[in-house]
C-alpha cells in the first residue's frame, strides 16, 4: 500500500510538473505580450476587448455543461465505456456550442450599438466551437497524461501571442487582436486532435449513447448552473462597468484584474492535476484522504496568501513601472482583485469534496447566493465608488460564496470549516516536514 501511494505522488508530481510548465508559458510569456497590447490599444480599444471577452464568459457554461470532471469521474470507474463517455460527451458539447454561438450573436444583434463591439464578439463567438475539443482534456486527465493538453495549450498560446506582437508592430486595429485571440482557441483544438491521434487513433470509434447523456446531464445539470452563475458573478462587474461608467473605465478595470486572471489560471489546473489522484486514494484509503486533502488544500491556500501580498507590497511600483504611469488607477482596485486567487484555488479543491460525495448540487445554491450578493453590491459599490466599488463586491461575493453560504446547508457546512482550517499554518508545516523526513 505505501509503495503503491508513493507512486501515485510520482506520478501526481509529474502531472504537476507538466501543468506547472503551460502555467508558466502562460504567465510570464503571455503576461509580457498582455502589457504589450495594453500599452499599446487605447484604454478604450482594451476595454472593448475586455467587454467582449467577458460577454463570451457568460455564455460559455452551455459547452461546459458541468461534465468534466464528472466524465473523469466515470472512465476512472468504468474504463471499459470510456469510448461512448467521450463520444458522448463530444456530441453534447457540439450541441452546447451551436447554441451558445447563437444566442450570442442574436442578443448582439439586438442589443449592441457599437459595430466594433459587435464585430469583436461575432468573432470571440466561434470559440465556443473550437472549446468542443475539452473533451480530449477529459481523456487525457483522466489517465493523468496531461503533458499533452499542456503541449497544446502551450503552443497554441506562443503562436498566438506572436500574432499579437505582428499586429503591434504593423500597428493594425483593435479588430486584428480578436483573430489572434480566436487563433489561440482553434490551434488548441487542432493539437489537441493530433495528439489524442497519436495516442489512441479511435475517435471514430467513439459512439453516442442516449443512456450516458441522460445520465451524464443528470448528474451534471448542477454544476453546469453553478458555472453559469458563477461566470454570472464572475463578469457582470465588467458588464455593469461598461454600462454604468464607460468603456475607459473598463479598460483600466481590465488591466487591475489582469494580474488575478493570470495567476488564477493555476486554480483549474492544480484541480485537472489532483483530481484523478484523489477519487483513487478516496476509494482505496478513505481515511488517508481526508488528511491528505486537507494538507493538498492547506499547501495551496499558503501558496496563494504569499502571492497575494507579494503582489500587494509590490503592485503599485510594478504598474509604474510596466505602463508608465497610463495604468496607475488600476493599482488601488488590484490591492482587492488580487484576492480573487486565494478564492478560486480554494473553490477548486472543494470542488473535488463536493465531486466525491455527490454533493455538487450544493454548488448551485452558493453560486445563487454569490449572484444576488455581487449584483447588487455591484450596483450600490460601483455608482459610489468607481472601479474599485466593483474589485470591493467581487472579493465581498467571493467571501459569501466559499466561505458563508455553506454555513446554510447541513450537508456542506464542513466546507467552511475546511477552508478555514487551511489557514493554519501548523498543518502546512507538518505536511513538509513529513515530506522531507521521506
Amino acid at each position: 500500500m505505501i509503495q503503491s501511494l508513493h507512486s501515485e505522488q510520482k506520478k501526481l508530481i509529474k502531472n504537476f510538473s507538466w501543468i506547472m510548465l503551460d502555467n508558466v508559458v502562460r504567465t510570464i510569456g503571455g503576461f509580457l505580450v498582455a502589457i504589450w497590447v495594453q500599452k499599446y490599444l487605447s484604454k478604450s480599444d482594451y476595454g472593448i476587448i475586455t467587454l467582449a471577452l467577458a460577454y463570451i464568459g457568460m455564455f460559455s457554461v452551455l459547452v461546459h455543461l458541468g461534465l468534466g470532471h464528472i466524465v473523469i469521474r466515470e472512465i476512472i470507474r468504468f474504463p471499459k465505456l470510456q469510448r461512448f463517455y467521450l463520444g458522448t460527451s463530444a456530441v453534447l458539447k457540439f450541441i452546447g456550442a451551436l447554441v451558445a454561438f447563437l444566442l450570442i450573436n442574436i442578443s448582439t444583434f439586438l442589443y449592441e450599438a457599437d459595430p466594433t463591439v459587435s464585430f469583436i464578439i461575432f468573432l470571440f463567438s466561434f470559440q465556443m466551437f473550437f472549446n468542443v475539443s475539452n473533451v480530449f482534456n477529459i481523456y487525457f486527465q483522466a489517465k493523468i497524461i496531461t503533458k499533452y493538453q499542456t503541449l497544446s495549450s502551450s503552443i497554441s498560446y506562443i503562436i498566438s501571442s506572436l500574432l499579437k506582437v505582428y499586429f503591434i508592430l504593423g500597428e493594425y486595429p483593435v479588430e486584428y487582436f480578436a483573430y489572434a485571440y480566436l487563433a489561440d482557441f482553434m490551434l488548441a483544438a487542432l493539437f489537441k486532435y493530433i495528439f489524442y491521434q497519436k495516442i489512441k487513433s479511435d475517435i471514430w470509434h467513439w459512439r453516442f449513447s442516449f443512456k450516458i447523456a441522460k445520465q451524464l446531464l443528470k448528474n451534471s445539470w448542477a454544476i453546469g448552473m453553478a458555472v453559469f452563475l458563477s461566470q454570472i458573478h464572475t463578469n457582470i462587474d465588467k458588464l455593469m462597468i461598461a454600462e454604468m461608467l464607460d468603456k475607459v473605465e473598463l479598460g483600466i478595470y481590465g488591466v487591475s484584474t489582469m494580474f488575478s486572471d493570470y495567476s488564477a489560471m493555476l486554480a483549474p489546473m492544480l484541480m485537472a492535476a489532483v483530481l484523478p489522484y484523489l477519487i483513487d486514494l478516496r476509494k482505496n484509503n478513505p481515511e488517508f484522504y481526508q488528511r491528505r486533502f486537507q494538507q493538498i488544500l492547506s499547501l495551496v491556500t499558503w501558496s496563494s496568501i504569499i502571492l497575494c501580498i507579494l503582489g500587494i507590497v509590490f503592485g503599485e511600483h510594478l504598474f509604474s513601472f510596466l505602463y508608465n504611469g497610463k495604468y496607475d488607477a488600476a493599482y488601488e482596485p488590484f490591492v482587492y482583485n488580487i484576492w480573487k486567487f486565494l478564492f478560486l484555488v480554494q473553490m477548486q479543491m472543494i470542488n473535488i469534496w463536493l465531486l466525491n460525495l455527490n454533493l455538487q448540487r450544493f454548488q448551485l445554491y452558493t453560486n445563487l447566493i454569490g449572484v444576488v450578493c455581487n449584483i447588487i453590491l455591484n450596483y450600490i459599490l460601483i455608482s459610489k465608488y468607481g472601479i474599485v466599488g466593483a474589485a470591493v463586491a467581487t472579493i465581498s461575493t467571493r467571501i459569501v460564496i466559499d466561505w458563508l453560504s455553506p454555513l446554510f446547508f447541513k450537508q456542506t457546512r464542513e466546507v467552511t470549516f475546511i477552508s478555514l482550517k487551511s489557514l493554519n499554518p501548523m498543518i502546512l508545516m507538518r505536511y513538509l516536514i513529513a515530506l522531507r523526513l521521506r
